[in-house]
């Protein structure tokens, strides 16, 4: 009976932990029926970390569980369960992604539309290197280096990726 008390006190105090590093990331602006994430200074950091805590307690808790399993009686094992809670730790990573891609694609967002918009058929000559180019890659050169440091490579290439997806339906086929 202590070790299910135990575990409905974990299971609070894994919620809010939760709850806590969820506040933590820079909240989003809804237009559209899209959400925005504007990466202040050091905030692309931030999010890594709080990435790489979600992944972990969501590795940690089934280990917590079993612990506690292993601790008491067998007709009590089966009301033992943190499968919510390793959700929620995995909606943290899912969310802290989404945020990481989204301010990247934001930062770059003018730079895109000002080439988008650019009327291209009056351009006369051509040159090895654009201004958008030149801002874009200023912006890619200042976090992507921060980010990759900071995340495992699986997170990191699915950065990479949805970033490149994301831009490709933005301004080339979109």
């Amino acid at each position: 009976q202590t070790f299910l008390s135990l575990t409905k006190e974990f299971k609070t105090c894994l919620q809010q932990y939760c709850e806590s590093l969820l506040s933590k990331c820079v909240p989003g602006t809804t237009s559209n029926g899209t959400t925005v994430y504007k990466l202040t200074p050091g905030m692309e950091v931030t999010l890594c970390y709080l990435l790489n805590t979600g992944e972990y307690c969501a590795d940690v808790v089934p280990q917590l569980e079993q612990l506690i399993k292993s601790k008491m009686l067998v007709e009590y094992e089966e009301r033992v369960d943190f499968n919510q809670e390793c959700d929620v730790f995995l909606d943290l990573v899912a969310h802290m992604l989404k945020a990481l891609v989204s301010g990247i694609i934001d930062k770059t967002e003018s730079s895109f539309r000002d080439m988008s918009s650019k009327s291209w058929h009056t351009v006369t000559e051509a040159g090895e290197d654009s201004v958008y180019i030149q801002n874009i890659s200023r912006i890619y050169i200042e976090l992507v280096p921060k980010i990759r440091v900071n995340l495992s490579n699986s997170y990191f290439k699915n950065i990479c990726s949805k970033v490149a997806a994301e831009t490709t339906q933005r301004y080339v086929w979109g």
